[in-house]
């Protein structure tokens, strides 16, 4: 791969795993009327590699003052 006046280069990266197990799932607590937590997992499993990610939040919400009645 080359760009307009650079020299070239290579890219490289790890092989795709073949035959892996893909997970994705989520779960969302409400602790209150306008708080919740949330928890979530991403993973990719394979016979020689594994990729995993977990996720934590907060979700708050409130009014603005802006809301109106009509």
């Amino acid at each position: 791969m080359t760009f307009a006046g650079s020299a070239s280069y290579i890219i490289q990266g790890l092989p795709i795993a073949r035959n892996a197990l893909v997970i994705d799932t989520g779960w969302d607590f409400h602790i209150a009327k306008s708080a919740a937590l949330s928890l979530s997992y991403n993973g990719q499993i394979a016979c020689h590699a594994v990729d995993s990610q977990v996720r934590g939040g907060f979700i708050w919400r409130f009014k603005h003052g802006l809301d109106t009645e009509v």
